[in-house]
């Protein structure tokens, strides 16, 4: 089939993408040493920066689905309400892959059906349907999470890095507040 050849090179483009080597924690000890400017530095290569709902998140220049970033939130700096949240954005993140891929299951199939000419259920529409919202739902707020759990991790970095007040690097609070004003103004 023609189709086969495209679909087979953008799945496997899109493993290459979700296998990328996860990003490192910084060492923090051997960095505080260091001068200032490296330190700031060393924190805008390694802040976490969220890509909006359902989007990667980068450290750095690199992109990550939010689960890889689990490396980060092991790190000793990372304070435990930042593993708390990034341990329950992953949590919600699950159940809501399941609840979306029940529900293309069941869409599927009635997909399939069609296709062979029968009768569909119209009870496998309406509840894949609805599983597959639910599941979207449960990823919404799982990227929620995800995103508080960014912002604690770059403020625990940056206190890490023994950054004095008046910097250079943009703080964690004010990253994000220029991400979120850019947003507004984009729409």
């Amino acid at each position: 089939m023609k189709l086969t050849k495209p679909l087979t090179t953008l799945l496997s483009l899109a493993l290459i993408a979700h296998c990328a080597t996860p990003p490192k924690m910084v060492d923090t000890a051997a960095l505080k040493a260091k001068s200032q400017a490296e330190r700031e530095q060393a924190f805008k290569d390694n802040q976490i920066i969220p890509g909006g709902m359902f989007t990667s998140y980068k450290v750095g220049a690199s992109p990550f689905a939010a689960e890889a970033l689990e490396a980060l939130f092991d790190a000793p700096y990372t304070g435990q309400a930042a593993k708390d949240k990034f341990s329950s954005g992953k949590t919600l993140s699950t159940i809501g892959g399941i609840f979306a891929a029940a529900g293309g299951f069941m869409v599927g199939w009635n997909l399939g059906t069609a296709a062979r000419g029968a009768e569909t259920n119209a009870g496998l529409w309406a509840g894949g349907g609805a599983s597959i919202l639910v599941g979207f739902i449960f990823a919404g707020v799982a990227d929620g999470k995800f995103s508080d759990a960014s912002k604690l991790y770059n403020d625990d970095l940056y206190k890490a890095l023994d950054l004095q007040q008046k910097t250079s690097a943009v703080k964690p609070q004010e990253q994000f507040a220029h991400y979120t004003v850019g947003l507004q103004q984009a729409f």
